[in-house]
């Protein structure tokens, strides 16, 4: 199986002018075990943390995106299912654009919902669902993904101008190949002093779900 490359080129040299405010490959935490509550290595003050419901949330070691391990979502699930929280550090400075990106997999029939939430008013500058085949944000189709296999998502969040762009890469993709873009839903909603990356599992059932790894969040220089 062939994977996706998380980022595109052209952002790599992006990023690498980015002060990292949340990190985690799921390598150094418990085989088929709950992710560890501090990612391992740099940055100090991100968190990982699961909420109760149907299904469960564990580092698996079956078919990770990349290295050993993976982190995964789990049916049975429904309304109620778990949920994870992937918290970063305080972003320092409030004026430049944050980055995140992440790798990820859906198993069959399985929907994931990704909220981008900013903790201060629970204001939700971007919601990412991959529901049968299609790529929404914010409520409108910006791409599609292809069965089961791995796709990558990169986002910037940009205070400046009040608007968000996704990239797709792997078995995701915008309609022209290019960064989907938008609006906030509010202007308050962003910049964020905490940002929490909720992820939620929909529609899977028994051991179908959702395999994400590589997961960061950046804040411009």
């Amino acid at each position: 199986m062939s994977l996706p490359r998380a980022l595109p080129v052209l952002l790599l040299p992006l990023l690498a002018a980015c002060t990292p405010v949340f990190n985690d490959d799921f390598e150094a935490d418990p085989a088929n075990g709950a992710p560890l509550a501090s990612p391992a290595g740099n940055p100090a003050g991100d968190a990982v943390e699961t909420g109760a419901g149907q299904g469960k949330i564990f580092v698996t070691t079956a078919l990770p995106l990349k290295g050993a391990q993976s982190l995964k979502l789990e049916g049975p699930s429904g309304m109620t299912s778990p949920r994870v929280f992937l918290r970063a550090a305080p972003i320092a400075d409030q004026t430049k654009p944050v980055f995140l990106s992440w790798s990820g997999r859906l198993a069959s029939g399985a929907e994931v919902e990704i909220l981008i939430v900013k903790v201060e008013n629970e204001g939700v500058p971007l919601r990412l669902n991959f529901e049968q085949g299609i790529v929404y944000a914010n409520g409108n189709s910006i791409g599609t993904y292809a069965g089961t296999n791995p796709h990558g998502v990169f986002v910037s969040l940009n205070p400046a101008t009040d608007k968000w762009a996704v990239n797709l890469t792997g078995s995701a993709a915008t309609g022209d190949g290019k960064a989907a873009t938008g609006a906030f839903p509010n202007a308050s909603d962003f910049p964020a002093f905490h940002l929490v990356v909720t992820v939620h599992l929909k529609n899977a059932s028994g051991a179908s779900g959702y395999w994400m790894d590589n997961v960061k969040v950046s804040h411009w220089k």
